[in-house]
């Protein structure tokens, strides 16, 4: 775990050595813990870690990846599919990973995150998308908030047919089809920026 081997690296002691000191100590609450570990000189993640080992983890970060999925589209079922629709349009320009958090998912390669996905509203799933130079033209919406900074661009998705001919680029389909609405690749359309995507297509993967 990172930020336990950056507690070891700011303090010198580990993970297990912080917890019995923190167990010797019989707090009661957190804002204890938290005014003990600041007299300490311990802040930011790792302060955040030892609290957790303490009063115990967020469900959400006990959950498996499939899980917090799961829970995102609990109750709008219906977008779903404009996931797998970006996941699988994604897929056609190389590996990545994706992260699952509480509310939305992270798509990265192994030297940088390039996207995210949220399920904004119960009728609109947002892609984040990292560009150099992003312009805001045709369907780039600018970016609310998504987790982090990382993501400089947005577009707002309301359906599978939608999400297909904003993202699958034609030279990436084959036979003229797209995987998930089966339309005729000549019908979709590129994003309407000039720089900062490759391919010509919005999936900004490296």
């Amino acid at each position: 775990m990172w930020i336990a081997d950056l507690l070891k690296r700011r303090t010198g002691q580990d993970l297990n050595a912080w917890n019995a000191r923190i167990a010797a100590e019989n707090f009661v609450d957190e804002a204890s813990v938290r005014a003990w570990l600041d007299r300490q000189g311990v802040n930011g993640y790792p302060q955040m870690l030892l609290v957790m080992e303490r009063f115990g983890y967020p469900d959400f970060l006990l959950a498996s990846a499939d899980e917090l999925i799961d829970g995102q589209y609990a109750d709008r079922p219906e977008l779903r599919p404009i996931l797998e629709a970006i996941l699988t349009c994604a897929a056609r320009f190389g590996e990545f990973t994706i992260q699952a958090r509480k509310g939305y998912v992270w798509l990265l390669t192994r030297k940088r995150t390039f996207a995210a996905v949220q399920p904004t509203t119960r009728t609109r799933v947002d892609l984040g998308l990292k560009l150099k130079k992003p312009q805001l033209l045709g369907r780039f919406a600018a970016k609310s908030a998504m987790g982090s900074s990382v993501v400089n661009a947005r577009i707002p998705l309301s359906s599978v047919a939608f999400a297909c001919s904003s993202l699958c680029p034609r030279t990436a389909i084959p036979d003229g089809q797209c995987a998930h609405c089966s339309r005729v690749t000549q019908d979709c359309t590129r994003f309407g920026v000039k720089s900062g995507v490759k391919n010509g297509s919005g999936a900004a993967l490296p």
